[in-house]
């Protein structure tokens, strides 16, 4: 799914999205980008969240104090990419 949302974006970027076709979207078939992302507009906005149940996206996320979570968030992400750049501090 990542690839073919990659190749997408990068064609929308060189020629803009409506002077690209599924058909070069779709690194297998048209089916396949139609089956992950239902339309060709899809890989624009689609990204890991889509798939996660409410459940799973409440434990991410929390309820009770929304920049914490989004501090917890972004430090996990540069952990599991291996930023080693300066921490904000706060």
């Amino acid at each position: 799914m990542h690839s073919i949302q990659g190749h997408a974006l990068d064609l929308f970027d060189e020629r803009g999205v409506d002077a690209v076709t599924i058909e070069e979207i779709a690194e297998v078939s048209p089916s396949t980008v139609y089956r992950y992302f239902g339309s060709k507009e899809g890989p624009i906005v689609s990204d890991d969240f889509d798939a996660l149940s409410q459940q799973a996206l409440d434990d991410l996320l929390g309820r009770c104090d929304p920049v914490d979570t989004a501090r917890r968030i972004v430090a996990d992400y540069e952990s599991a990419a291996g930023w080693t750049g300066p921490r904000p501090s706060g």
